[in-house]
């Protein structure tokens, strides 16, 4: 037994504190241990750090964290960082950072664990080389940097939200795509990235996500690009908020904004007349007839029915193309001529119709039929010619009186030929 009764105070060993302890221990430790502050600068760092980085732990006191980060990192990183809260990250959903060794190089690391403590809100950072890990953990790993590389030379936009849709990860194809930057995106609600049009469908589909962990919904929306015109996007919306590689509902966007144009003109020069841009015969007859609020014409409604007179003789003497221009100036004229809800198409070489719903009596019908032929007969300036067109107007009526549109039609047309054939230029009225 060692007698220690004849100790004094003078000869008692120093008390140790438990922070120096606690310190001693860290930078013996073989993974290397950071302590990032409030301010994202590191206050302290095992010795350890030296073979992993390369720097004297003394040397990275005080130095920021985003100065070690590899820049197409600290965005996400950081985003993740604080969506941990004070939760600590499992094992399993370890992350793969790139730091800058002292030498210039990027060396890869695990970070093993993050915790807040709550007093002093700095957060404590295991990291490992990924030459420590095991075999299958090196397969993660290698999953985690293969992602960031495809994210990061993908032309995809690759975002990630937590449950209330804020974004935590955006890929930088978002200002090859939209023009935006990452930081513009960040923080803000994700339906703020889509069309005023396309935010309900964006956010119905994400609310629907939450209900159904793992399953894909997929919708094609109007992104917003940074001068705020619209983007069409494919766009596949899956959570994997209980996923512990991901923990988080990502959207991966694909741009078909090419393909997107190209159908709708497709579908545009199919419906409508490329001359003078309003609907065709085809698209004339399938809104008048398919139409539920059409199928049956039970309110007070015109057909009009117009041709032009003598314009074959107009085109013999100054040409298709002064034709053409005849054609579109009687375009502009019906528009102005009606009321801004009629419906208005061009169904032959020199025919238009226009369908008026809603009319308070017949009067009102020949009143817009008596407008459109005074604007059409007006006189037309083209390369110095002053040309005058008539036009013969047909005008179905149906009052109160269930009556289909393809009879309305059969019965303006047989109108507007009377109104020909009886000397031209005039509205000739017929009763369905």
């Amino acid at each position: 037994m060692i007698d220690m009764s004849g100790m004094t105070d003078a000869d008692s060993p120093e008390p140790v504190s438990t922070e120096s302890r606690l310190r001693s221990f860290l930078s013996e430790a073989h993974d290397v241990v950071v302590v990032v502050d409030r301010e994202g600068r590191i206050e302290f760092v095992s010795e350890s750090v030296h073979g992993l980085l390369g720097y004297p732990a003394q040397h990275l006191q005080g130095t920021r964290v985003a100065r070690l980060l590899h820049p197409e990192e600290r965005p996400s990183l950081f985003a993740a960082l604080a969506s941990l809260g004070s939760a600590e990250l499992p094992r399993k959903a370890a992350r793969v950072a790139r730091l800058l060794h002292c030498n210039g190089s990027w060396t890869e690391v695990e970070l093993l664990g993050v915790r807040e403590p709550s007093e002093s809100g700095s957060v404590i950072v295991g990291l490992r080389a990924l030459s420590d890990r095991r075999v299958p953990d090196r397969v993660i790993a290698a999953d985690d940097v293969l992602f960031r590389r495809l994210a990061t030379i993908s032309g995809d936009l690759t975002v990630m939200v937590d449950a209330e849709f804020v974004p935590v990860y955006v890929s930088a194809s978002i200002t090859s795509m939209l023009g935006r930057t990452v930081e513009s995106v960040r923080h803000h609600a994700i339906s703020e990235l889509f069309s005023h049009a396309d935010r309900d469908a964006v956010v119905h589909a994400l609310r629907d996500a939450l209900d159904r962990p793992g399953v894909a919904s997929r919708l094609e929306v109007r992104a917003r690009s940074f001068d705020d015109s619209a983007r069409w996007v494919d766009l596949t919306i899956v959570n994997l908020l209980e996923d512990m590689m991901v923990r988080g509902i990502v959207l991966h966007a694909r741009d078909i904004h090419e393909r997107r144009c190209v159908e709708e003109e497709l579908r545009f020069r199919a419906h409508h007349d490329p001359l003078t841009g309003l609907p065709n015969r085809y698209c004339f007859v399938e809104m008048l007839t398919s139409s539920p609020a059409r199928d049956q014409l039970d309110r007070s409604t015109a057909v009009i029915f117009c041709d032009l007179d003598k314009f074959k003789a107009i085109n013999d003497e100054h040409g298709h193309l002064v034709g053409d221009e005849i054609l579109r100036e009687t375009a502009r004229r019906l528009r102005t001529a009606v009321r801004p809800d009629d419906l208005i198409a061009r169904i032959g070489g020199d025919e238009f119709c226009v369908v008026c719903e809603g009319l308070s009596s017949v009067r009102e019908a020949l009143e817009i039929a008596e407008r459109i032929r005074s604007a059409v007969v007006a006189p037309t300036s083209i390369g110095g010619n002053e040309l005058v067109v008539g036009v013969s107007i047909g005008v179905a009526w149906s009052e109160g009186t269930p009556v289909d549109g393809e009879t309305l039609l059969r019965v303006a047309d047989r109108a507007m030929y009377v109104a020909k054939t009886s000397g031209r230029n005039k509205v000739q009225l017929a009763a369905a």
